[in-house]
């Protein structure tokens, strides 16, 4: 008697569970209307109320079936119950025509993940910003790295996080610098956020006690030695242990400002005014002379020479220290 009133249960149980089923199928499914998930994919078992087969282990396996990829932070998205279907019948193809899917027509699904504080991954850029500075533009000098996001709370799909940083593309220094952190949500690539921050980067290099007038060579009584901030330089300093002897400036510098390497170039073998030896060869024959040069010149150089007597200039090519010779 108890057996017959159990499967009398059982036979009631089956049509209330599983809704308008048709006779024959294997799976039914009903769906909801609303879904909230956290993960960076969705699976069946979340968008039903009920996923019921013949088999257990079917059934278990149809609700971990991943249907699709979840709408980021704070969207939504319709999954039609034509797509529930696709999914399914291209899984098992043996069930195409035993598969009822009830309940909702559409289900609206919406993203909601786990918060991640904002202050962890920017303390993550900056310690690679710093490697980057140390490793590859200069690791003399002492770096201070002032963040510029603002440190808000990022929402993230629950999961394994991982994170790798891209350094700047341009291995140039620069007062305002970008690294790219890129997050990983169980391997896949999630967000790629910008990390800007506030370079500044403190290095001893030579200052100008005085103005000092271009194609001036250098003396000692021009220049100290002072810390500063390369950082917001517009230019690469020469450092402090360059050789100075051999160069002179190019421009006119003023009292405070930084030695610069555009700012200096090697000292021309022959200078303006400078009275020079002239060599003219032709054939066997070669003569010296003198004349004045009309403008500087390095080895290799064409300048204009004028005579002595200033009657007249000719072209003549800057071959050794303080000599010309006329081709």
């Amino acid at each position: 008697m108890i057996t017959r009133y159990l499967a009398g249960l059982i036979l009631i149980a089956i049509p209330v569970f599983v809704g308008n089923a048709v006779a024959g199928d294997l799976l039914w499914i009903e769906l909801k209307s609303d879904v909230s998930v956290t993960a960076q994919y969705y699976t069946l078992g979340e968008l039903a109320t009920r996923v019921v087969a013949e088999d257990s282990a079917l059934a278990a396996d149809v609700k971990r079936l991943r249907i699709g990829h979840a709408p980021r932070m704070g969207y939504s998205t319709v999954v039609p119950r034509s797509e529930v279907l696709r999914v399914i019948r291209s899984r098992y193809p043996a069930l195409r025509e035993r598969v009822h899917v009830t309940g909702s027509d559409a289900v609206r699904l919406k993203s909601i993940g786990r918060q991640s504080e904002m202050g962890s991954l920017i303390r993550y850029g900056r310690d690679s910003l710093l490697s980057h500075l140390t490793r590859n533009i200069d690791a003399d000098a002492r770096y201070e790295l002032e963040p510029l996001n603002a440190p808000q709370d990022l929402r993230l799909p629950h999961g394994t996080l991982s994170y790798r940083t891209r350094a700047p593309s341009r291995s140039q220094l620069s007062a305002r610098m970008c690294v790219w952190l890129d997050i990983f949500v169980d391997g896949d690539r999630y967000q790629s956020l910008p990390l800007w921050f506030k370079v500044k980067a403190y290095k001893d290099v030579y200052v100008f006690k005085r103005n000092v007038s271009a194609r001036t060579g250098f003396k000692q009584r021009h220049l100290r030695i002072e810390p500063r901030d390369i950082a917001s330089l517009t230019g690469n300093p020469v450092a402090i242990d360059a050789e100075l002897d051999a160069v002179w400036l190019v421009r006119y510098k003023t009292k405070k400002s930084v030695l610069l390497q555009r700012d200096v170039e090697p000292l021309p073998v022959v200078l303006k005014k400078q009275t020079v030896v002239v060599r003219l060869a032709s054939g066997p024959i070669q003569i010296e002379t003198t004349g004045i040069a009309k403008a500087d010149g390095k080895l290799g150089d064409a300048i204009k020479v004028e005579n002595p007597t200033g009657t007249g200039s000719f072209m003549a090519k800057v071959v050794d220290v303080g000599v010309v010779a006329v081709q």
